[in-house]
């Protein structure tokens, strides 16, 4: 189903998930960025599974809130969040807490002005971030960041590579890594190693795939 509004009649939403059945596969909200929206949704797939919950917003508090609720309630498995701005104001808590619940987490940055400390957090604290959330639930993990090229640096790179190949948990990571011009493909300790060109013209991505992973979807 596509809805170009569904803020309403609390009834016809109730009536509307009745005849969804118990399972979704994919609920997707674009530029959701009010509370009446994200409450008609709730409201909609009300004691309903869902599978993957695809959203682009200004990512604030009260949205990280209701987003949370939506993963604990729906048992959510895969977040796919497109940030326009990033407004919540304890980023590192707001992540983990994220990965604390859910398997696989898909970040895209759409902000564009393409702020040098991506999501207010300096290149260093988000080393340790990525450390974090692979130490918590999550064990896939992507960070798309066009807007800004200095997001990974060639340092990261190389830290990255040695921390997560001998992080010993079956992970896939990918990450923006513009700013690393070498040519990168290499398997170390059964991880799948890689630095190239994808996606848009001249963007690069580092991956990081334990291989068991290396079939996976996200």
């Amino acid at each position: 189903m596509e809805f170009d509004s569904i803020n309403g009649d609390i009834r016809l939403l109730e009536c509307l998930g009745e005849c969804m059945g118990r399972r979704i596969e994919t609920v997707k909200l674009s530029d959701c960025d009010a509370k009446p929206a994200l409450n008609a949704v709730l409201t909609l797939v009300d004691g309903i599974q869902v599978k993957n919950l695809v959203i682009t917003c200004d990512f604030s508090n009260e949205i990280a809130s209701h987003i949370m609720a939506a993963i604990v309630t729906h048992n959510i498995d895969h977040l796919e969040l497109g940030v326009i701005n990033f407004k919540a104001s304890e980023p590192v808590a707001t992540l983990l807490e994220l990965s604390s619940h859910i398997r696989s987490l898909h970040i895209s940055y759409c902000d564009p002005l393409g702020a040098d400390d991506f999501f207010g957090i300096n290149e260093d604290a988000w080393l340790k971030l990525i450390l974090d959330i692979f130490s918590r639930k999550t064990d896939t993990l992507i960070i798309e960041n066009c807007r800004n090229g200095r997001f990974l640096s060639a340092r990261s790179v190389e830290f990255l590579c040695q921390r997560l190949t001998s992080f010993g948990k079956k992970i896939s990571f990918k990450a923006s890594c513009n700013t690393y011009t070498n040519f990168l493909s290499d398997t170390i300790n059964n991880y799948l190693v890689k630095a190239d060109v994808t996606g848009s013209p001249g963007h690069r991505f580092l991956s990081v795939i334990h291989s068991s992973r290396k079939s996976a979807r996200k």
